[in-house]
């Protein structure tokens, strides 16, 4: 990977001590906004995630049908109804909750109300707060790595970005993209196991992170390859896979047999078109996903823009596309969910599919603001409304 050069205005910033305890203090900061929120009645995805991972510490059962009332955001065989989507988000919440639901059930506090209010607070704060502070902690690291600035791309991901409220749900989105940004974190460093696990573990979590660490590998020299990385790379994921494989074959008979092609709602009926869900990109799809006001990456974030921008800035364009992954990751991402029939993203807030590029958009931005006062100055202005929509 190609490192920047620090700038002139190098000499003039703050020691990297005090860079790094103003850094700190930024993440913790994210840290506390995010664990001063709950959400009383979440949202269907939210309730099929948290059903799936209630039955499997309290009853040692994948069948979610005495929960399924509560979401119509659910696969139905055979007279069941189970989780429909990737298992890896639910099985880390089980992390956390097993051992409070043995205390609390030991203790008799099991059944007091309010306490699976306060075990989902907890799990959605160690699963997906937790990814937060780890996404950020690893843009800070990059950025003082290549002699960017921290600050910007931790105000864009931390507070300018929808991150930071689906940091508090029980989504797969920000631990998909702080797994997938660690893969190419340490891919940079030449550190491919590493790179691989977090790789694959982000694509488990998320089943359309394939692509971008599709891309990542791509990148990686030749001198890198051969018979045992191979062998590391298939053996990882398919331990990362396996929990979903077991889960579809207990659940729907056959490994291969995914919950989204036997959605229970009429909502979804268009899921059986193409992939999944996925034809072919479409104008208006791509114009929802990147314009809207519902859910458009650039009226969210329109700090965006600039941020690919920064993944050319002060670098030859044909030099870039060679060494560099992040520019056709996120192309290729976007050009991805223009594919999709579900282009609103269902009840929810923002452009949520496009969460796992959110983190390198937000690294090249710093590049970006870094090359002249005036950029930065640009760059502050468009994380303005990026952060007002973000706490409103």
């Amino acid at each position: 990977m190609t490192t920047a050069e620090p700038s002139s205005t190098t000499a003039r910033s703050p020691s990297p001590g005090r860079r790094g305890d103003r850094e700190l203090l930024l993440v913790v900061l994210f840290s506390v906004l995010a664990l001063s929120v709950l959400h009383p009645y979440p949202y269907d995805n939210v309730q099929t995630r948290w059903a799936l991972t209630r039955r499997l510490v309290e009853h040692g059962s994948i069948d979610i049908t005495p929960w399924s009332h509560l979401t119509c955001d659910v696969a139905f065989y055979e007279g069941r109804y189970y989780c429909d989507k990737a298992v890896m988000t639910s099985l880390l919440a089980a992390l956390p909750h097993a051992p409070l639901y043995w205390i609390s059930r030991a203790a008799g506090w099991d059944g007091a109300g309010g306490f699976q209010a306060f075990a989902r607070f907890l799990s959605e704060r160690v699963v997906c707060t937790g990814s937060l502070v780890l996404l950020l902690l690893l843009l800070a690291r990059l950025a003082r790595s290549r002699g960017e600035p921290a600050l910007i791309p931790l105000l864009a991901v931390g507070l300018g970005s929808v991150l930071l409220p689906y940091s508090t749900l029980l989504y797969g989105h920000v631990p998909a993209a702080a797994a997938i940004f660690a893969s190419f974190f340490f891919q940079s460093r030449g550190r491919y196991g590493l790179a691989d696990l977090f790789g694959a573990l982000a694509s488990a979590i998320e089943f359309p992170v394939l692509l971008p660490f599709a891309v990542l590998l791509l990148y990686r020299p030749r001198s890198s390859w051969g018979l045992r990385p191979l062998a590391r790379l298939a053996g990882i994921t398919l331990a990362c896979f396996l929990p979903q494989i077991l889960h579809n074959w207990i659940a729907f008979g056959s490994p291969f047999r995914m919950g989204y092609s036997l959605e229970a709602s009429e909502a979804f009926g268009r899921i059986h078109e193409g992939l999944f869900g996925f034809t072919l990109p479409k104008l208006s799809t791509a114009y929802t996903q990147l314009l809207s006001a519902e859910r458009g990456l650039l009226f969210y974030m329109p700090w965006a823009l600039p941020g690919f921008l920064g993944f050319f800035a002060g670098r030859g364009f044909r030099r870039v596309l060679r060494t560099d992954p992040r520019p056709l990751l996120v192309v290729l991402f976007l050009l991805l969910f223009s594919s999709t029939f579900a282009r609103t993203g269902g009840w929810a807030y923002g452009p949520r599919y496009l969460i796992p590029v959110v983190p390198f958009l937000a690294s090249g931005l710093g590049r970006f603001g870094e090359l002249s006062p005036v950029r930065r100055g640009l760059v502050m202005w468009l994380l303005l409304p990026a952060v007002l929509l973000t706490l409103l």
